[in-house]
């Protein structure tokens, strides 16, 4: 056997060594997964520099986890909750309702139940404007065993997948501000045909970097200003651009009935014209028919004078 060879097998023994130890290892775990659902926010946040998830101060917030059980046996779970790095609540952190002590869920080995946790977000003065961490906790115990303790499984917001930004709460001026924006955002510009759309909308765009700039200092009450002045410039842009489209509208309208009746009087001159012709035509004939009679007529005179 060469070196590598040896080397070769050496790796493949401890790889295999480590797998053996790793799926012994058991114990009740939380999928990776996580999902907030009626949220204000979601997304990158100029303020905050970072992917967060933001609910309005005192507004209800709910968190969906789901657990699955990986203990090896039968487990009842007794909690399964949030917490977060501000100040803990008096009557403590934030709990499902679908479980508890009383009566626990129970889940048999390999099973997922999603649990649901909802609670009703800080005010600022608590949470203050800065980005939160938090745990998702679970508390079982193996239900094949009575003396069996409690266990706590838990993990951090880092180590989740899904809607793992940070947990931030708004004001009432951060949340109009955030909203606006992405009303702005969401509105496409035309091809404008006025010079006065043009202006509003420049100066709408104008409010709204304004707006920009005062929301990524945190000064909220002056960005929900700004951006509430984009807005109406914004409509105050589609709606002379409406005036404006309108206007057009009854020209180019006005434009085809002109050209028709030109048409219409083109045709009717050059019928008259041709009636004319018709009539001259006419009239050369008799003129020519007239002549000629009047030449045979002298013709037949001329001998009775001689």
């Amino acid at each position: 056997m060469n070196k590598a060879e040896a080397v070769f097998i050496s790796l493949l023994l401890t790889g295999l060594t480590v797998s053996i130890i790793t799926g012994s290892v058991q114990g009740a775990s939380i999928e990776p997964m996580t999902s907030w659902t009626n949220y204000t926010f979601m997304g990158y946040d100029s303020f905050y520099d970072k992917d967060v998830v933001a609910y309005e101060a005192e507004s209800a917030a709910m968190l969906a986890v789901n657990v699955k059980n990986d203990f090896g046996s039968r487990i009842n779970v007794s909690v399964v909750g949030i917490s977060f790095d501000w100040l803990e609540p008096d009557d403590g952190w934030y709990n499902s309702t679908q479980t508890s002590s009383e009566n626990p869920i129970t889940l048999e080995d390999g099973d997922t139940v999603y649990f649901t946790v909802n609670f009703t977000t800080p005010s600022v003065d608590v949470a203050h404007t800065v980005p939160h961490d938090y745990t998702i906790y679970v508390e079982f115990v193996n239900a094949t065993d009575s003396s069996a303790d409690v266990e706590l499984w838990q993990t951090r917001r880092a180590d989740l997948y899904g809607d793992s930004g940070y947990f931030v709460v708004f004001s009432v001026d951060q949340v109009k501000s955030r909203q606006m924006d992405q009303m702005i955002t969401g509105i496409q510009a035309p091809v404008w045909n006025s010079t006065s759309g043009v202006l509003l909308w420049q100066r709408a765009m104008n409010e709204s970097n304004t707006a920009d700039y005062y929301y990524a200092l945190g000064d909220f009450i002056e960005a929900r200003v700004h951006y509430g002045k984009a807005l109406r410039l914004i409509d105050e842009a589609f709606t002379h651009e409406e005036s404006k489209g309108e206007a057009l509208e009854e020209a180019q309208t006005n434009a085809v009935d002109a050209e028709a009746k030109v048409a219409e009087a083109w045709a009717n001159f050059a019928n008259g014209l041709s009636n004319m012709w018709t009539l001259i035509g006419v009239a050369l004939v008799i003129f020519a028919l007239g002549y000629i009679i009047r030449g045979l007529t002298a013709l037949r005179r001329t001998p009775a004078l001689q």
